[in-house]
């Protein structure tokens, strides 16, 4: 099994950091101290070496530290992979798109899993459950991207033909010949990310399946928005019913059928019990099951492990639980980046992480070792 771990971190007016430097080692790294002195930051910049916006969604202006009076950043950082040393660096300048570079050279964000996976758990996603469909999809799609590097690719593709399709769709006059070909590229894209999702949720499954995790099992279904089990769809079938929708969707203003409406549902094993009908502590217990299945099937289908951020990891689990799921995820033997308001919560991990306090000054937050 390959091993995986960030060496070093560099931020540069990034959110409330001027400057930072952290350098780690294989070990885990926990990360304390007071609300709003970089804790989430720093665990944020990381998860922009995946595909995606990052643990937060921001927009790329909103990263920038606001005391810099030339809006821009810069994220860099050193990755070992079984010995094999990798440079990784984003940026962003004013009215600029952000760039990715991999030793040097730019890459597409699909390629970063190449070098590193980054999974992550914050306190937003235990939500997940309770809120819009919105956000169990992109879940389920960053699981997806984690497993298969193109699905970044075909959202994208997906999107980008249904929103020029909206586009026209608030016009009645539109060109016919255009949406046709709009409905052939989002046929092709959504029947592909369909197949992707199902994928994925087949691979948790297994992972699932052949788990001694204590932590709940839940029962995976992608359903449209009708509320039917979801099932591949071919090209041909997706875009002859994109076809048949003009005209509910022109008087909507907005496209009503395609995998964008789809959704992910989690029933408790064993009790038919929905995850949105669970307890706060049931369905964090759910969520990180699913997050631990995930590097499970990574750690198999790679032989390597991901990079996991866990930021107040300890929020809404016991004590119990919260020492079960850090015994399980030292057996994956991945890196996990922790943030906590209490040194006392990690005690079990002794000298197998590194320390260090956040200290807020004048000039911008910066860390100090604590071992």
């Amino acid at each position: 099994m390959a091993k995986l771990f960030l060496t070093q971190l560099n931020l540069a007016q990034f959110r409330c950091f001027s400057r930072l430097r952290l350098k780690t080692d294989h070990r885990s790294v926990i990360l304390t101290g007071e609300n709003g002195s970089g804790k989430t930051s720093i665990l944020e910049a990381i998860s922009l070496f995946s595909p995606g916006r990052g643990l937060r969604r921001a927009k790329v202006a909103d990263l920038a530290r606001h005391l810099n009076p030339s809006p821009s950043w810069k994220v860099s950082c050193q990755i070992d992979r079984d010995g094999t040393q990798r440079s990784v660096e984003t940026t962003w300048m004013n009215n600029s798109k952000r760039r990715l570079e991999v030793d040097g050279k730019s890459v597409k964000q699909a390629e970063l899993n190449d070098c590193v996976t980054i999974l992550w758990l914050t306190p937003a996603m235990d939500r997940l459950w309770s809120e819009s469909a919105d956000g169990r999809r992109r879940f389920l799609d960053r699981t997806t991207m984690s497993l298969i590097a193109d699905h970044a690719g075909d959202v994208m593709a997906y999107d980008r033909a249904m929103r020029e399709r909206n586009r026209l769709l608030r016009h009645p006059d539109s060109d016919a010949h255009w949406l046709k070909v709009l409905e052939f590229r989002m046929g092709e894209a959504g029947a592909k990310l369909t197949r992707q999702r199902l994928y994925a949720i087949e691979r948790l499954t297994r992972a699932l399946a052949g788990s001694v995790s204590p932590f709940p099992i839940g029962d995976i279904r992608l359903i449209s928005q009708e509320g039917a089990q979801a099932t591949t769809i071919d090209r041909e079938e997706l875009t002859e019913a994109l076809r048949l929708s003009r005209p509910r969707d022109f008087k909507a203003g907005r496209t009503l059928i395609g995998p964008h409406r789809a959704d992910l549902v989690v029933e408790f094993q064993g009790q038919n019990r929905a995850a949105q009908l669970c307890s706060t502590g049931e369905q964090k217990a759910l969520l990180i099951s699913l997050i631990l299945a995930n590097a499970r099937a990574i750690l198999e289908d790679f032989d390597c492990p991901p990079v996991m951020l866990l930021d107040e990891i300890a929020a809404h689990l016991d004590t119990h639980r919260f020492q079960m799921f850090l015994a399980e995820a030292k057996q994956l033997d991945c890196q996990m980046w922790m943030t906590g308001t209490e040194w006392a919560l990690f005690d079990s991990l002794a000298e197998e992480a590194q320390k260090f306090q956040m200290v807020v000054e004048p000039d911008g937050s910066t860390v100090k070792i604590v071992n």
